[in-house]
């Protein structure tokens, strides 16, 4: 991956998500990279909704 800025913050995400340091190490390969991004976006999008679901069900 060439966008260190971009690395960085798919590294926060990947520890925040307590995922295996393997998907950092695979930040270095083109085509891994790539799938590594797409799979945080939708854990990101799957976080955020289950933790909405939980917030109303503690109304």
């Amino acid at each position: 991956m060439t966008d260190q800025k971009l690395k960085v913050e798919m590294i926060r995400s990947i520890e925040e998500l307590q995922l295996p340091n393997e998907l950092i190490d695979a930040l270095d390969d083109v085509k891994l990279a790539e799938n590594v991004s797409t799979a945080l976006t939708y854990l990101k999008k799957y976080n955020a909704a289950v933790a909405l679901i939980f917030l109303s069900f503690k109304r």
